[in-house]
This record gives C-alpha cells, sequence and structure tokens, in this order.
C-alpha cells in the first residue's frame, strides 16, 4: 500500500470540469456541519451576551489598548510599525481600532474584536480537529471550547485574544500545507 504523507482524516479537494481546476462541489450540509454551526452560534452568543456590561470590573490593559486603537481610528499614529503601549507594535492594535469602527468607539466596540476572535477560535478548533481526526472528535472538542469558562472569559477581554485565532489558523494552515503531496 502506497504512502501518501498525508495527515490522516483529511480531506482533499474534490476536481470537477477541467483537469487542474479546483471548485468545491455542492453539496447539502449533513447533520455534523449543521451541530457544527449551532455550536459556533451558542459559542457566539455565549461571548456576546451582556458584553458591554461584564465584566464589572474593566482592566486597565482593556483601557490602554482602547486608548491606543482611538489614537489609530484619529490618525495620531504615523508609522504602524513602531511601537505603543507596553512595546506593542501599533500593527497590533488595528484589529481593536477596526472593531471600534464598526461596533462603535465605546467598549462594547473593543471588546467585540474579542468575541469575533474567541468564536474564530472555536472555529479554527473545528477545522483543526477535523484535519487531524475526525468530524466527531471536531464536534467534540468545539463543542468543550465552546462553553468553556476559560474561553468564553478570555473572548470578552480585547487585550489578550487577539493573538489566539492567529496561532490556532497558523498550526492549521501549516498542517494543512504539509499533508498536501
Amino acid at each position: 500500500m502506497k504512502s501518501t504523507g498525508a495527515i490522516p482524516g483529511a480531506l482533499p479537494f474534490r476536481r470537477h470540469g477541467q483537469a487542474g481546476r479546483h471548485r468545491f462541489a455542492q453539496t447539502p450540509l449533513t447533520q455534523r456541519e449543521l451541530a457544527a454551526l449551532l455550536i459556533l452560534g451558542i459559542a457566539f452568543a455565549l461571548r456576546f451576551v451582556h458584553l458591554a456590561t461584564l465584566p464589572l470590573n474593566p482592566h486597565c490593559h482593556m483601557a490602554l489598548l482602547g486608548l491606543g486603537a482611538r489614537d489609530l481610528l484619529a490618525g495620531h499614529v504615523k508609522d504602524l510599525f513602531a511601537t505603543g503601549w507596553a512595546a506593542i507594535p501599533w500593527l497590533g492594535y488595528v484589529p481593536a481600532a477596526l472593531s471600534m469602527r464598526l461596533f462603535g468607539n465605546n467598549l462594547f466596540g473593543l471588546n467585540m474584536s474579542a468575541v469575533i476572535a474567541g468564536t474564530a477560535t472555536v472555529l479554527g478548533t473545528y477545522l483543526l480537529a477535523q484535519l487531524l481526526f475526525n468530524r466527531r472528535v471536531a464536534l467534540l472538542a468545539i463543542a468543550i471550547s465552546a462553553i468553556g469558562y476559560t474561553g468564553i472569559h478570555f473572548s470578552r477581554l480585547a487585550a489578550y485574544m487577539d493573538p489566539v485565532p492567529w496561532m490556532v489558523f497558523g498550526l492549521y494552515f501549516l498542517l494543512r500545507g504539509l499533508s498536501r503531496d
């Protein structure tokens, strides 16, 4: 039996039409995919509920991140590769600034960046578990990560959640790239 070097459980692209062209097959969602979407919706809801009022005592790191994002929005930052508060490059304030632009220049808008990052992390966990194992394990993994207290807590604090989805999706795309022939 010939070894392909692929990671077990990884699904190759389906080819349709001319050779060399890739398209995804148009198939209806399976029950497991619908369950994953439902769990992802629950994960978002748990991170979103009472976002403007909880946590009751915002930490000073959140305030400093918000002030840096406001500086970006106001156009006071001339060099995105320079550093701001705590030697964080100004480029690191961009996700918070974008969410504040979209959802309001307040604590709610600031924390929406963390909600989006936390929900994206749950999605990345599903994709990574599906790539490494199978869809059943992936459903179990996102069900646990969707309701985990630590994940919910840090998905509501903008100052700490930004790098996590980058790590999860970076690992996912690395392994997916290595699994190609």
